[in-house]
């Protein structure tokens, strides 16, 4: 099989000066300093670009797959054009390679390669990005510290913007329900949910926050046919 002939002739070459891991889809070089590269083998047919992949001692399962590695990166790299937002991303790539380094083993066949990893990363980063930028934040204040409603007043003028921004939302033709994420005392809880207005608002979901077990333990929808428990 050529693919692994000359992934072998780099992986002989290479093993003689560095510490190294043959991985299917790529040769891992390890530095002393705790830092990896990764070198993959192509294929270059007049720009008919075909990476080599294969186990290093499988005498199975060798093949070339068509790759774009230039359109690839450059797709990675577009998950967002905010430099926090990147880094961000690029933080969720590390922590996901190094749990697969402790998870699987580097001979296994079931450990996922480290690309699917980014993938599946870029994606789901992507649709969370999508999915920020079309939800409104309300908080009692703006600092690090819990968020208390400390007086009626204080109460009141959450629950007004909060309704402000139902029925703004409401008035959209394309916005078909209304998603809210409470995170909040009971009083508050209670308050916003006796400013659903039948007929004018459009269908609410509330999700309640469970402080105790850290996570939104159910949901509710508010419609013209009542409530009903989603979860």
């Amino acid at each position: 099989m050529m693919n692994m002939t000359l992934t072998n002739l780099v992986y002989n070459k290479l093993k003689k000066q560095h510490n190294l891991e043959f991985n299917r889809p790529c040769i891992t070089v390890k530095y002393s300093d705790g830092y990896h590269v990764d070198l993959a083998i192509y294929s270059d047919n007049n720009n008919d670009l075909h990476i080599a992949w294969g186990k290093q001692y499988s005498t199975t399962n060798r093949c070339w797959y068509k790759s774009e590695p230039k359109k690839l990166t450059q797709w990675v790299s577009d998950v967002s054009t905010e430099t926090k937002e990147s880094e961000q991303f690029r933080q969720c790539v590390r922590y996901l390679k190094k749990w697969k380094e402790r998870k699987f083993s580097c001979d296994g066949n079931s450990a996922p390669p480290s690309i699917g990893l980014t993938i599946q990363a870029r994606n789901a980063f992507y649709n969370m990005l999508a999915y920020k930028k079309n939800t409104i934040f309300v908080s009692s204040n703006i600092s690090n510290h819990r968020n208390l409603i400390k007086n009626q007043d204080n109460l009141q003028r959450i629950s007004e913007k909060i309704q402000m921004i139902i029925d703004e939302l409401s008035n959209k033709d394309n916005c078909k329900k209304i998603h809210l994420f409470l995170s909040v005392q009971s009083t508050l809880a209670l308050d916003i949910g006796r400013k659903y207005q039948e007929g004018i608002h459009k269908n609410w979901i509330i999700h309640n926050f469970n402080a105790s077990r850290e996570k939104y333990s159910w949901a509710i929808e508010l419609s013209k046919g009542g409530l009903s428990r989603l979860y």
